[in-house]
């Protein structure tokens, strides 16, 4: 009886173990952002349009880097550039982006897409999905695909 309890004790053990090991590999870290990301779908929000690739006016980019900093191009010349640092909201992570450098372009589309001036919202759908949704604050939700990972 005794070796019996043993054996099932050994193994709650291993099986704790084990279930404990699996979340941390969920966890997710500044690495799973880095890499280039292309706009390919954004959601105009009230009008009900949703824009996808094949008809975009323009191209639109993220590069996040693993030491914290961001760039954001559009092909029409706006550009901006800061730092990230990761936050869980709602149980979610997201990539929280401080813009320090805005070069808005004729477009009149700004880059920094939230309620909060000069930030950004970024979550992971998948390993190669972005979203960046600003329909809380009248602006597009945004969908990109990882064109380019990061170093790992």
């Amino acid at each position: 009886m005794k070796l019996l309890l043993r054996s099932f004790t050994l193994l709650f053990a291993i099986a704790f173990a084990a279930a404990c090991d699996s979340e941390k590999d969920d966890e997710v870290t500044p690495l799973d952002f880095t890499g280039t990301w292309q706009l390919v779908e954004y959601d105009a929000g009230l009008s009900g349009v949703i824009v996808r690739e094949e008809d975009l006016t323009y191209q639109e980019y993220y590069t996040l880097s693993a030491d914290g900093t961001f760039r954001k191009s559009r092909s029409t010349g706006a550009e901006g550039t800061g730092t990230y640092t990761l936050q869980q909201i709602d149980g979610e992570t997201y990539a929280v982006l401080t813009y320090e450098e805005i070069k808005e372009s004729a477009d009149r589309f700004p880059l920094d897409l939230s309620c909060k001036p000069n930030h950004s919202y970024l979550s992971l759908k998948s390993t190669d999905v972005l979203s960046e949704n600003g329909l809380a604050c009248d602006a597009p939700h945004s969908i990109y695909k990882r064109v380019k990972a990061g170093n790992k």
